[in-house]
This record gives C-alpha cells, structure tokens and sequence, in this order.
C-alpha cells in the first residue's frame, strides 16, 4: 500500500493511553454514534474521572495481550495533539474468543443503570458471538479507529486503516471491522466489503428507550489477499 504521509506512532507504555483515550472521547461524543456511547459511556463529554475509566479498559487490554492489540496514533507536528487514533489487534491462529464478555463498566446502582447494562451486554453479546464464530484463524481486527473533528477528512483514518492492513497484507491474513454509518465508507475505500447491516433497538427499554437512537454497525471483512 501506498506510504503515508503521516507518522504513525506505536503506544510503548500504557501511560500514553490516558490522552489517547481522551481523543477518543473528543471524536466520538456529540456525534449520535450511538455505539460508542453503549460501549464507552457517557454520551455527554466525559469528566476526567470517567475518562480514566475508559482509559483503564484499554490498559488492561494494553497488559493482558501485548503482542496481539497495538494501539496507534497520528499526532499534529506542529503542537502535538492528537489527530486520530487507532487498536488494532493481529492474530497468527485462533485466539478462541469468548463468545460472552461481561459488562462490567456501567453503573448498576440505579433503574436507569441496570437497563442501561442489560442493553449494552445485548450488544457485547453481539459483537463477541459473531468475533469468536467468524474470526477462528489467522487475522487482524480493526477494533477501534477515530479522528479528532478538527482533523478529519485530511487523510488521518485512512493512513490509519492502511498502516493494520499492511501487516495483515504481509501475512495474507482476512482483516475484520465493526464500522459506523460514518466509518464504513473509509474502510471499503480500503478493501472492506460490507457483509452485514446490524441494528440494535432500545425498544425493550421501555421508559428508558427515550431520547436513545437505535445502535447500527456494518459487519465488514477484507479477503485475505496475497502475501506482498
């Protein structure tokens, strides 16, 4: 693939994923993707407290899977910002997924709390179900990918994108992803096809369900291609 005209920037301590973890937050909130506000609560911008929250889900991931999930970043050379950032995860076999990942970042002190957790492990259930059914053999998996609002369509989730699928091109691995509405145009402009429309509703909420859009991602898999 063509080189990019960014650097891209592997996160080498765990530390850094405070302030990625942040831009994230800043990418996603106040943009109705209501995915990400199942998966990574608030829907409001998140006080700091939360953000360390979050950025403790990464970390655990960062320990507990060095070698297999790489968080990346592209960062703005003039005042170092963050523009974007990525989690890519590469697999040289199975890692026999769990279909079943608790929910275990939602406050469940409270109605609204408990609804809230029931419909989040509806779509952790999802997800998870379909990775470890689809995803038993060689891989790479986009897991995550954002760009900062004031940095996109400069190229950022592009170079992001291509910098994963290089390895798994090298390697002549399938690439997965769960994209957004405003993701899946990216990746299929890098070889992704679209497999499947998911849409989950909060119908079952009742009460609960008011002012919640429905929660749809693409399904999205990139064929193996040949070792480059």
């Amino acid at each position: 693939m063509a080189a990019s005209q960014y650097k891209i920037e592997v996160l080498t301590n765990e530390d850094q994923l405070l302030s990625w973890t942040a831009a994230q937050f800043s990418s996603f909130v106040g943009t109705g993707n209501v995915l990400h506000d199942v998966l990574f609560p608030p829907a409001t911008p998140p006080t700091p407290a939360q953000v360390e929250v979050a950025a403790e889900r990464h970390k655990a991931v960062f320990r507990s899977i060095p070698e297999n999930s790489i968080f990346i970043q592209i960062r703005d050379p003039s005042n170092g910002k963050i523009m974007g950032g990525a989690n890519w995860e590469f697999w040289s076999k199975d890692p026999k997924r769990s279909p079943n990942v608790p929910v275990d970042w939602i406050d469940t002190s409270t109605d609204y709390g408990k609804h809230e957790h029931a419909f989040a492990q509806k779509v952790m259930d999802e997800f998870m179900g379909r990775r470890a059914r689809d995803m038993a053999m060689p891989h790479g998996l986009l897991h995550l990918c954002y760009t900062v609002p004031e940095y996109e369509r400069k190229g950022v989730a592009t170079a992001l994108v291509a910098w994963g699928l290089e390895r798994v091109d090298k390697e002549g691995w399938t690439a997965f992803t769960e994209a957004s509405p405003r993701g899946w145009p990216v990746y299929e402009r890098l070889g992704f096809e679209r497999i499947e429309r998911l849409v989950l509703r909060y119908d079952d909420l009742g009460e609960y369900a008011k002012g919640q859009g429905d929660v749809i991602w693409t399904y999205m898999v990139r064929p193996a291609r040949n070792k480059s």
